[in-house]
């Protein structure tokens, strides 16, 4: 029982903690995030590894977005989420996209920070998000039948 009750105390100190705006590692309710103590000591090959991780991650949630939104949602909160979501519109994939890119961004100025040379991440994520009349097309051949 008593360890019952320092689990509560320590998610009310946690609770407490984001309504009085107290920065924490992670992602932070304005948006932004800092660093955990672990990703500060990062050297620029790990900080380079968990940006590369990061844009890979953000092409796969971008990828899922337009599919999550054309499914209906699967419960009454859900459906809630998508009327009134805020940002993200309710969509997981679209909040996995936001949150990965902000870390990104935020690892990316750790490597400039630590002198290393930094990753043109915005205009990864332009490239990411792009829609596909953007990219380069491919041209399909159409091939003559035989009559």
């Amino acid at each position: 029982m008593a360890l019952s009750g320092v689990a509560a105390l320590a998610g009310g100190c946690a609770v407490m903690n984001e309504v009085a705006g107290v920065a924490h590692p992670g992602h932070q309710p304005d948006g932004t995030y800092v660093l955990l103590a672990q990703e500060n000591d990062y050297d620029c090959r790990a900080l380079l590894n968990e940006i590369e991780q990061g844009l890979k991650d953000m092409d796969k949630a971008n990828s899922r977005i337009d599919k999550e939104r054309s499914t209906l949602p699967p419960t009454v909160e859900a459906a809630y989420g998508r009327m009134f979501g805020g940002p993200d519109g309710g969509l997981k994939n679209a909040e996995q996209f936001r949150q990965t890119g902000t870390r990104v961004r935020a690892l990316n100025q750790q490597l400039q920070i630590k002198n290393c040379p930094p990753v043109p991440v915005e205009e990864r994520i332009a490239a990411i998000t792009a829609p596909q009349a953007q990219q380069p097309a491919q041209v399909a051949v159409a091939k003559p039948q035989n009559r």
